[in-house]
């Protein structure tokens, strides 16, 4: 629904990125797929820090190989101050939720 009032649909604003939509739209299947499908993959025996591990691992993979087909590349990170910000703006929020999302999913028979 969030997608439907951000992307201006319902105002007299026209949509200026389907593609946009499109990949917010599959990014949600996959998420929804995910959700359904980890508790019967093997792989939810490994433990929740390991698997978050690789999750973030094979992530900055997919991200590095995306800028290497990219005209502008990756950006450069302005400052250190920035640097740390990034740093734990990654580690602390998206690690908790993801650890805690696959502890939660691993409770699920």
């Amino acid at each position: 629904m969030g997608v439907v009032f951000l992307s201006g649909i319902l105002s007299d604003v026209s949509l200026t990125s389907y593609k946009g939509v499109l990949f917010e739209l599959l990014s949600g299947l996959m998420y929804a797929i995910y959700m359904v499908v980890f508790p019967v993959m093997k792989i939810r025996h490994m433990s929740s820090l390991k698997l978050t591990f690789y999750i973030f691992f094979f992530t900055m993979v997919n991200i590095w190989v995306y800028s290497l087909f990219t005209s502008s590349g990756l950006e450069a990170i302005p400052s250190f101050t920035s640097g740390i910000n990034l740093v734990l703006l990654g580690l602390v929020p998206t690690a908790i939720s993801n650890i805690t999302l696959i502890m939660a999913l691993k409770k699920i028979k």
